[in-house]
């Protein structure tokens, strides 16, 4: 039987470290201003306590205890002992720096899965194949394929079980990204074949993947950035569905 390893990752989204990712593996991990703290802060932070917090994993659970008489908030709620979700937002002190909480379940036999050199085929049709001339159709979402996502842009953090994620600068997107270089409707992530593929939507070439064009639905490794336009804005891809804003 595997064991579970969970890794955790600290994204700091505001505050004098945004932008910045700490990763841990161990059974607690401790946050403040003091040089031994494993999420550290700057010594000038005077609001945020040299011990001002730890994460402790129970089983397959974080427990967040906080230790500062200056406290902490978990989503704008205060919490002093609170068990944390994927994508819990908290926030060390009144004020003070924000960072989000995600996590990554895998066991001892797990491999990462190698990039295909091309995208799957589409599934076998009953009608005549199309010229050659043509390019096959590209893979889309897997029907009854539901998977975790979870997003973080500035502040905003979402997470959702579906098969795909649209993203964009309009309301109806299932994650929206304000900023100027983004198209009303930019891109696509979608589960097919247990992979996260990325699938620019603006019929013009507008969505990059480490800094090229993307031509055709592409499966995602840990660390591809994805860029909305030249000049615009960026998420790192971290696996398993898990995306972060780039911060330059």
């Amino acid at each position: 039987m595997n064991i579970p390893d969970i890794h955790l990752q600290i994204v700091h989204i505001d505050g004098p470290r945004k932008g910045e990712i700490d990763e841990f593996c161990q059974p607690v991990v401790t946050i403040g201003r003091s040089p031994t703290a494993d999420v550290r802060f700057p010594a000038e932070l005077r609001f945020v306590s040299r011990n001002h917090a730890e994460i402790k994993r129970e089983g397959n659970r974080f427990l967040l205890l906080n230790h500062s008489p200056n406290g902490c908030t978990v989503n704008g709620q205060p919490a002093d002992s609170t068990y944390l979700k994927q994508g819990d937002v908290i926030t060390f002190a009144d004020g003070g720096p924000k960072v989000s909480f995600l996590y990554t379940v895998t066991t001892g036999a797990a491999q990462p899965a190698p990039r295909p050199p091309s995208p799957p085929p589409p599934p076998p049709r009953s009608s005549p194949p199309p010229p050659q001339t043509k390019r096959p159709a590209a893979p889309g979402p897997a029907a009854g394929t539901a998977g975790p996502f979870t997003l973080q842009y500035g502040t905003s953090i979402k997470s959702l079980e579906q098969a795909s994620v649209r993203l964009g600068a309009d309301a109806g997107n299932d994650f929206i990204i304000n900023h100027d270089r983004v198209f009303g409707t930019h891109a696509e992530v979608f589960y097919h074949t247990n992979q996260v593929f990325l699938r620019d939507l603006t019929e013009s070439g507008q969505t990059l993947l480490n800094g090229s064009v993307l031509h055709s639905p592409t499966p995602l490794q840990s660390n591809d950035v994805i860029t909305f336009a030249e000049g615009g804005p960026s998420l790192k891809y971290l696996g398993t569905g898990r995306f972060v804003e780039v911060i330059e």
